[in-house]
């Protein structure tokens, strides 16, 4: 048998791990691997077969997206008996710098403790909190007024060291400009990636209300979706249809309108997410609110240069009574956009009119010019299950995160450990699934949002009740509910 300089194993010759090989039978194991005889298959993406001939992980100097994933648990200290009994945290969108640090944008409630110390809120504040790579914490920031605020997006603004984060505050939130003293208004915040320093800020004016959930930036602007009531008076005045329309805007860096649009009907309607390509082009995702009291899921396409009207306008109407919802959307490198949502009832998503059981999810792929079907995978058991954030790596490679109750095959069968746990999961550009993991624990858990990494680490985020399991972190949540982001193992 084969040793050192000899020539390679071949069919036949039974060699040692460690042997240089050229065909499985050459080895006493069955296992040829990058040339050596390996005591193992050796088929993980972060394995390789060392000289010996034993499978090791591969360094993460080598290959970084192989470092070891880690999760953190983020809320109210149990230890602080002033606690809340019913403290909601959340955390509802994710994003990360070409350095490799994350952003983290969501509510909380009353006490927090990010990894700085203890945060303060009133009601309900929005908040962003910025992690390194390996999960250490590098910085926070919370603002709000005195009643109900939410977080809704985060962005990194390319070309600079800033990113902006948007949501809704009630009274004035403590940041730079002109705050009505009470009613509800969307906030767009530029922040110092390195510190968090607010460095500018803008109320989204309307003459009732305005919420903004969600934001995108490239090198010229930034890119806002949420929804209006009355006269929504950033840019071109747009005048509500009925409760409450949704909206785009794109902002300047400086936070000047250059461009707005609007659409809705006469109950209530709300973008949820936004999403810009290379050439300028737009895509919006959220509901429309029909008078038979549905909501359906609308997808909108802009080409570039933006102008009054879209490109093309898909509804998905549900049957009467019925509910369906876009949460997020992304374009793909190729020039189409996916949209990741929920309905309930048979609802046309072009290529199939699916009927599940209570509520049920969906990622649907659309061709970026004409918005035609590419492909759609729904999924639903008898619980209620949700498709909600969704990234897109240079590849074209999705992941995808959401929840689901009970049993259900989102890529492969998962079974919940009670209440709904969440799932992510990798879906290759034709939609063909490539892995699929679960996480949660006996309570409700949900995932909100997921992201890449320029080195291409997958990063996920949301919140968990009681006691839950993320990655290899065992987390308990203090009251009510806590928020988590990891780093997904390899």
């Amino acid at each position: 048998m084969p040793t050192g300089g000899e020539p390679a194993c071949v069919s036949g010759d039974a060699c040692p791990p460690g042997s240089a090989c050229v065909e499985p039978d050459g080895c006493a194991s069955g296992f040829c691997v990058e040339g050596i005889c390996c005591d193992t298959a050796c088929e993980g993406a972060c394995e390789s077969c060392a000289p010996a001939g034993t499978c090791v992980p591969v360094s993460s100097d080598a290959q970084p997206e192989c470092a070891a994933g880690w999760a953190l648990g983020l809320g109210a200290p149990v230890d602080i008996e002033e606690a809340p009994n019913s403290n909601f945290d959340r955390g509802t969108s994710i994003a990360v710098d070409e350095e490799g640090n994350i952003y983290l944008v969501g509510t909380y409630n009353q006490q927090v403790d990010f990894g700085g110390g203890v945060a303060i809120a009133g009601a309900d504040d929005p908040f962003v909190a910025s992690f390194a790579a390996d999960g250490t914490y590098r910085w926070h920031t919370q603002f709000g007024g005195p009643g109900h605020d939410t977080g809704g997006g985060v962005a990194v603004i390319p070309g600079t060291n800033e990113i902006v984060v948007v949501g809704a505050v009630s009274g004035d939130p403590g940041l730079p400009g002109n705050w009505p003293e009470s009613g509800l208004r969307g906030f767009v915040a530029k922040l110092d990636r390195t510190s968090g320093t607010v460095t500018g800020s803008r109320a989204l004016d309307a003459t009732e209300q305005s919420r903004a959930n969600a934001v995108t930036a490239d090198a010229g602007g930034i890119y806002v979706a949420g929804g209006f009531h009355g006269t929504f008076e950033v840019g071109i005045p747009r005048v509500s249809t009925g409760d409450e329309d949704m909206f785009a805007v794109r902002l300047g860096i400086d936070l000047e309108p250059t461009w707005n649009w609007a659409d809705g009907d006469i109950r209530k309607d709300l973008g949820r997410a936004i999403a810009v390509n290379a050439s300028g082009g737009v895509a919006i995702t959220g509901y429309i609110s029909a008078t038979d009291e549905s909501q359906d899921i609308i997808v909108t396409g802009f080409s570039s240069p933006l102008g009054g009207a879209p490109t093309w306008r898909n509804l998905y109407p549900s049957p009467p009574g019925g509910a369906a919802k876009g949460h997020a959307v992304v374009w793909t490198p190729e020039g189409d956009v996916v949209m990741t949502g929920f309905f309930t009832g048979p609802v046309n998503f072009g290529q199939t009119t699916p009927d599940g059981g209570g509520r049920d999810g969906v990622l649907l792929r659309l061709d970026g010019a004409t918005g035609t079907t590419g492909w759609a995978i729904t999924y639903g058991g008898p619980g209620d299950d949700t498709s909600r954030g969704v990234a897109v790596d240079p590849a074209g490679n999705l992941l995808v995160t959401g929840d689901f109750s009970d049993s259900v095959v989102v890529g492969a069968p998962l079974t919940s450990n009670g209440g709904k746990d969440v799932f992510v999961g990798m879906f290759m550009p034709d939609g063909t699934p490539a892995w699929t993991r679960a996480y949660g624990g006996v309570s409700n858990d949900n995932g909100n949002a997921v992201a890449f990494a320029p080195d291409g680490s997958l990063y996920a985020g949301g919140h968990f009740r009681e006691s839950a399991t993320f990655d290899t972190a065992a987390m308990v949540a203090a009251e009510g509910a806590d928020i988590f982001v990891m780093r997904l193992s390899p």
